[in-house]
């Protein structure tokens, strides 16, 4: 899956709701671990895991195939960029 706000409607805690509803959800259901990956140089995206939601770097992926959302058409592409691997237990 994958999970993107859209330009306009950044840095007013969508996210961060978005990831804690999510967190609760998979946690009812039995789910004890999450595990994601963020583009290595997407620092918003990594403070926001990283810094704000207690995620903790479990590796790099190098040249990883990803999908990420035009701005401007809301539609997923396929990029390659180096990426982290992100955990949080629950």
């Amino acid at each position: 899956s994958n999970l993107a706000v859209s330009p306009l409607a950044r840095r007013r805690g969508v996210a961060v709701k978005l990831c804690t509803e999510l967190e609760s959800i998979v946690k009812q259901i039995g789910y004890r671990l999450i595990v994601l990956k963020v583009e290595k140089e997407n620092d918003a995206a990594r403070r926001l895991y990283e810094d704000k939601l207690g995620y903790s770097l479990e590796c790099e992926v190098p040249n990883d195939v990803a999908m990420r959302a035009d701005p401007e058409s809301g539609a997923f592409v396929e990029t390659s960029a180096d990426a982290v691997v992100l955990a949080k237990e629950l």
